[in-house]
């Protein structure tokens, strides 16, 4: 009997949220690199880590069975958002 939508939607639910800390968890750490980088005196941005880190989660993608662009996508808006966080530490 297949499952009813209710119960998928449970699922989805649940998975959601999980993104929701794991993301979290992902923004502890980028604001300590933040922090890092202003006491170090560091760029805020590092062009050279974004392009590296962009090929490896295009790879992750593929590996899963994911659209390449969307999660190029998802780590551009995080990136933003990193950045634009980390400009007000300034």
């Amino acid at each position: 009997m297949p499952e009813s939508l209710q119960k998928m939607r449970s699922q989805i639910d649940k998975i959601d949220q999980e993104l929701i800390k794991v993301l979290a968890k992902r923004f502890i750490v980028t604001k300590k690199v933040g922090q890092h980088k202003i006491d170090n005196q560091l760029s805020a941005q590092d062009k050279t880590r974004e392009r590296a880190m962009f090929l490896q989660r295009k790879s992750w993608a593929k590996e899963n069975g994911l659209s390449e662009n969307l999660v190029k996508d998802i780590f551009s808006l995080i990136i933003k958002k990193v950045v634009k966080d980390n400009a007000k530490t300034d």
